[in-house]
């Protein structure tokens, strides 16, 4: 079934990026916020769109519907695309149970490790799992930030954005689907792969953590990724890289180092050797500032829901990864949190005790 009615579910950043940017294409695109964030949509609204710029560019994207009501935005849909920080994703998967209807495919955009299964065990737990599509992204279609009421930048159109189907028997026609969408999709082996290979955890937290003093004190004020980005903390991003790719290879998935992924989703403009070197060569990247607290999404979605589920699917397959771990534990003391509690599991993902084979298995056919 061909697409050209989508829902984009939040209006963050990323949010008001997709559904600008799909109006633009030429999709009828309707966008929905909760309730309780009601105050961030109600510029666009009143004006009927949303103002999206790119590069040198100003353009008007007229929506169809602007709602907080759930059903209103789900109605005849072919498209659902899950916009929102990782914490929101079961919040939001549970808002549309009531009102899916057959055939709807669902874009968890983008999933981090782990989106898409956490969302298929709430579908699941209500029964309506075979009565829609599931699958998610490694990344967000765009490096974009929200720059004033009702209106988004959007700095980069990532070049490559992997996608996988759960179960990845569905990929091959899921991910066609979707590039009529999104024409920088490229299909990926599964939703394993899609989430180890997401672009924010291995690299929010590193420079978060190691930038804490400059990050309380200067309140984000600073070239985050050009200066906080170091020589020394680049190498620790290249440490949980390397226990990142140890998973990888375990389940027999694509094995491509944290820069190379970097230079294939257009970061930069060549490969570069060494994160530091990449970092230091993105203008994307350039004028990007830093959280203004360590209680930024970067430590409060990219630890539970990028480093923990890491650190619990490697362990499960017997990988030792003590560098990861200790982020996550640096991260639960500095915040007085227990994100090994809180984060996404194996035990939440319903994958515990399964050793690579039955892992591949499931991640294929859906089936135990």
């Amino acid at each position: 079934m061909a697409i050209s009615k989508i829902v984009v579910l939040g209006a963050g950043h990323g949010g008001q990026a997709s559904a600008g940017s799909l109006a633009l294409s030429g999709f009828e695109v309707n966008l929905f916020e909760l309730p309780e964030f009601k105050q961030g949509i109600e510029p666009i609204i009143k004006r009927g769109g949303i103002e999206v710029k790119r590069a040198s560019a100003r353009e008007f994207a007229k929506l169809n519907i602007v709602t907080t009501d759930i059903e209103k935005a789900l109605k005849d849909v072919d498209l659902v695309v899950v916009t929102v920080p990782a914490y929101g994703h079961q919040k939001m998967i549970g808002l549309c149970i009531p009102h899916l209807e057959d055939g709807q495919r669902i874009l968890v955009h983008p999933g981090h490790p782990g989106g898409a299964l956490e969302s298929y065990v709430v579908l699941k737990q209500w029964k309506v799992e075979d009565k829609v599509e599931i699958g998610e992204t490694n990344t967000l279609a765009y490096m974009c930030r929200i720059t004033g009421p009702g209106e988004v930048t959007i700095f980069l159109v990532t070049k490559k954005m992997f996608a996988a189907a759960f179960p990845a028997l569905g990929t091959s026609k899921f991910v066609d689907d979707l590039k009529k969408v999104f024409p920088a999709t490229v299909a990926a082996t599964n939703v394993m792969e899609t989430g180890l290979e997401d672009l924010n955890c291995p690299l929010h937290v590193p420079v978060t953590l190691m930038n804490a003093a400059r990050v309380e004190f200067e309140k984000g004020a600073f070239p985050f990724y050009r200066e906080g980005a170091t020589p020394s903390v680049a190498k620790m991003i290249e440490r949980v890289d390397k226990e990142r790719l140890a998973i990888a290879r375990a389940l027999k998935l694509r094995e491509i180092s944290y820069q190379n992924l970097l230079f294939e989703s257009g970061w930069m403009s060549s490969p570069q050797k060494t994160v530091y070197e990449a970092l230091a060569t993105s203008d994307p990247l350039k004028p990007m500032s830093g959280p203004n607290s360590l209680q930024h999404r970067y430590i409060t979605e990219d630890v539970p829901y990028g480093l923990v589920p890491y650190v619990s699917i490697g362990e499960m397959l017997g990988i030792d990864m003590p560098i990861t771990r200790a982020f996550v534990d640096l991260a639960c003391a500095v915040n007085e949190v227990n994100y090994w509690a809180s984060g996404r599991t194996v035990e939440k993902l319903h994958i515990a005790g399964l050793d690579t084979h039955r892992l591949s298995e499931f991640l294929r056919t859906g089936k135990i």
